[in-house]
């Protein structure tokens, strides 16, 4: 090879590596957990975990006035709803209810009165994982979606001939002893476009079926995971409720299954303790929820998306990941220069493969392929100018490991002003003599362009929702939902019973957003038999019945909140502590607290004193 060969294939070297260092350290942060993602069965251990993943749209969130005051507004004054209460607004859909439309208004939901409506956001179906195999998954809701009663009316109702099964399945009155057609209105029509229908399998006659008492008890199918109470608790979004499913103070629902009872006017269901009651209630009921279950085909991997894992313990897994981008370079350069130094107006071609490291934060493989064109023209003795113009594509998937293929075709006109090293290029299909590369300008591409990826919105958290904390070793309820302003939480329980020094915090962190602990739930603490001490944090205003009822061993309380009140605290909430114990409270409110504190149960000897 020539000097000027040399030059050239150095020069044209040095731009390949430079482009390829600029785009490689770039930081891509997405919101889509990606397909390739792979599915398993629930893991059974202390816990049982599911994979989840996202299918289908129904509404879910309930839209208000005070949580956003500019959306309500709009569906407020929309005028577009359609026959089945739904309306289009931006990009998103909602959907519409009156009082009269509630299967039941006998539980905790409120009605204004008959005339209001209530608005919902239509959010993606939420499913956990029960089982996958090559062709198909097997799949719950997360939560219970609606509220149906088993029959609509109370005549002998099995699951083939019940008015649930005619709803879930989108069929017509004479499939069901209520002789109601479902045919327009039924929740496979609502909750799934016809495309997304297609995906579904049929299981026996049905898409959308309840669980059978057998899957849902441990000697069965233990492998779906329901080894226990804990594991078949179930809570319900805010249109279930609206709809009229009752809940605990937990915000855990009954839930259908599918079989009848002990009579064919009745049929099974899973209470809000995670009790599976075989006998049975009124198939006419209506404060039961409806979790439905779908087999998928998981053959076309684009039609649904992962969802993280949640855990029968409150534990919530949210797919964020952020991929970096961190190229390893293997650089072939095949200059097509002329064998006569004079000819200039050759073009060479340089051909570079990096192959980049990846490292999201989850499981989620992508394939980029990035083809960037340059001109470069750097400067020789005979004054040419250099001009550099590279075009980055980022299109990504999510079925292989990432390829970056770079193909600058380069102009050369000129030269640059080299001195020798002895650096070697891996992979270079011609030698080059040991050169140094000093170049009079800085050969760097005009743009780089990050690659352009699709989202997926990533769920937030919603009111209702149980997490699990493990910093503080508790169990809390999201009362609401952090946005503009510091969410709050309710401290539920202690993740063991064995505690013997319980600290209620201020604030807990959920997915990176400030939640402030304003209550401790009933029972919370109740009958804790080894614990013995207590710390009660600043922003607890709310403290339910029999919150520390009977914790016998209990002789230390700091209470450093100054907002509760005797109608905040519930009736026993410290009944049964030891009697020698003390309890120090802030010092603006040792006269109120002692009065009130007695009135919820303290004893005569319990010593309250300023902290």
């Amino acid at each position: 090879m020539n000097k000027l060969q040399k030059k050239i294939g150095a020069g044209l070297l040095a731009f390949v590596v430079a482009f390829t260092v600029t785009i490689g350290t770039i930081d891509v942060n997405i919101t889509k957990a990606e397909n390739s993602t792979p599915l398993h069965a629930p893991k059974i251990g202390d816990s049982v975990i599911w994979d989840c993943v996202y299918y289908g749209n129904y509404p879910q969130t309930e839209i208000t006035e005070e949580a956003n005051r500019d959306v309500y507004s709009s569906l407020q004054n929309a005028g577009t709803w359609d026959d089945n209460g739904d309306v289009i607004i931006g990009e998103e859909k909602y959907h519409r209810i009156q009082k009269k439309d509630a299967v039941s208004t006998a539980f905790s939901y409120t009605w204004e009165n008959d005339s209001t409506y209530h608005y919902f956001k239509y959010e993606p179906i939420k499913w956990r994982v029960l089982n996958v195999n090559e062709k198909e998954i097997y799949l719950v809701s997360d939560k219970i979606l609606d509220t149906q009663k088993f029959n609509q009316k109370a005549r002998v109702a099995s699951w083939d001939k019940s008015s649930i099964r005619s709803w879930l399945n989108g069929l017509d009155a004479t499939e069901n002893t209520a002789q109601i057609d479902y045919s327009e209105t039924g929740f496979i029509h609502i909750a799934f476009t016809s495309e997304e229908q297609e995906q579904l399998l049929l299981s026996g006659e049905d898409k959308v079926k309840l669980l059978a008492e057998s899957e849902v008890v441990e000697n069965d199918y233990a492998s779906y995971g329901f080894t226990s109470d804990e594991a078949r608790n179930c809570q319900s979004s805010d249109y279930a409720k609206a709809m009229g499913v009752g809940s605990d103070e937990q915000g855990f629902s009954n839930w259908w299954l599918a079989a009848s009872g002990n009579t064919e006017l009745t049929a099974q269901y899973v209470q809000s303790n995670g009790a599976v009651y075989s006998k049975g209630y009124s198939v006419a009921y209506g404060g039961n929820g409806v979790r439905a279950v779908i087999h998928l085909n998981c053959e076309n991997q684009q039609k649904y998306s992962y969802a993280g894992t949640v855990s029968s313990d409150g534990t919530l897994q949210i797919p964020t990941p952020t991929i970096t981008q961190n190229p390893t370079p293997i650089v072939t350069i095949t200059p097509d220069v002329p064998t006569k130094p004079a000819n200039l107006t050759d073009t060479p071609t340089a051909t570079a493969e990096p192959t980049p490291t990846i490292k999201p934060t989850s499981t989620a493989e992508l394939t980029t392929t990035t083809k960037p064109t340059a001109t470069t023209e750097p400067t020789t003795t005979t004054k040419p100018m250099t001009t550099t113009e590279p075009t980055a594509t980022a299109e990504p998937t999510a079925t292989a490991k990432p390829t970056v293929t770079l193909e600058p075709t380069a102009t050369a006109k000129p030269t640059v002003t080299l001195e020798p090293t002895a650096t070697a290029i891996p992979g270079t299909t011609a030698t080059p003599a040991p050169i140094t590369l000093v170049p009079t300008a800085t050969l760097l591409p005009a743009a780089t362009q990050q690659p352009t990826l699709i989202p997926t919105t990533v769920p937030i958290i919603k009111k209702g929702t149980i997490y699990k904390d493990k910093a503080t070793k508790a169990v809390y309820k999201v009362t609401k939902t952090a946005g503009k302003t510091n969410g709050t939480v309710q401290y539920v329980k202690p993740t063991s019973n064995n505690v013997t020094t319980v600290t209620i915090p201020a604030t807990i962190k959920i997915s990176g957003k400030t939640y402030k602990v304003t209550s401790i739930g009933s029972k919370a603490l109740q009958k804790k038999k080894k614990l013995k001490k207590v710390v009660i944090g600043k922003n607890v205003s709310a403290i339910g019945k029999k919150a520390f009822y009977g914790c016998k061993k209990l002789k230390t309380i700091t209470i450093k909140t100054k907002k509760l009140t005797t109608k905040k605290v519930g009736s026993k909430a410290f009944k049964g502590i030891n009697k020698n114990a003390t309890i120090k409270v802030p010092k603006s409110k040792v006269k109120a607290y002692k009065s009130m504190l007695k009135k919820k149960g303290i004893g005569t000897e319990v010593k309250v004193k300023k902290i």
